[in-house]
């Protein structure tokens, strides 16, 4: 892909981890994976940078219209129009991003994830495409894949118990209802 998107941006600021890992990439990749990168994190920002869930739900509807009006080379915002060369490049079915916007917006006012199952589905609706995404770019093929989108889903896991303080005080709880209730 053409470099189509800065890199380093506001979203992979030197010196970060994402920097290197993007920094150390082929050459030939890092324009696309600093866009993924910063797609996927202005989208899972919403749920947190904004108070009003009503401006939250209008604000994740806009991007995902913004990322399907992109197939269209119809996209206002700079990484959506990235992101639509990006989709047809890779040869991205136009439901891709469905299940993450899906997830992110049960993110937007206060979660509650009820079971195990419902946490790993939501992992794997975050991660998973995140990672999918970045084995898609570096060449992966389906086992790769595959391998990538269960490291992702793990590593969103991982993140849920890191931010678990942060969460539970703004009333973001990731963690099973079920498993609270066996550990009183």
């Amino acid at each position: 892909m053409p470099d189509t998107h800065s890199f380093p941006d506001e979203h992979s600021p030197v010196g970060s981890s994402i920097f290197y890992a993007i920094r150390f990439a082929p050459p030939r990749n890092r324009s696309s994976l600093s866009l993924i990168n910063a797609f996927y994190r202005t989208v899972r920002s919403i749920p947190l940078t904004c108070s009003d869930p009503g401006v939250a739900s209008e604000k994740l509807n806009w991007w995902q219209q913004e990322i399907k009006r992109s197939r269209l080379s119809q996209a206002q915002h700079p990484i959506a129009k990235s992101m639509g060369r990006l989709q047809l490049l890779q040869t991205l079915p136009e439901d891709y991003f469905d299940p993450f916007f899906h997830a992110i917006g049960r993110e937007i006012g206060v979660i509650s994830i009820e079971n195990d199952a419902d946490l790993e589905a939501h992992c794997r609706q975050t991660g998973a495409l995140f990672a999918d995404l970045n084995a898609l770019i570096g060449g992966a093929d389906d086992s790769q894949r595959k391998s990538a989108r269960e490291l992702g889903a793990f590593l969103r896991m991982v993140e849920v118990v890191r931010d678990l303080g942060f969460d539970l005080r703004h009333n973001r709880r990731f963690i099973p209802f079920d498993s609270l209730q066996q550990h009183r």
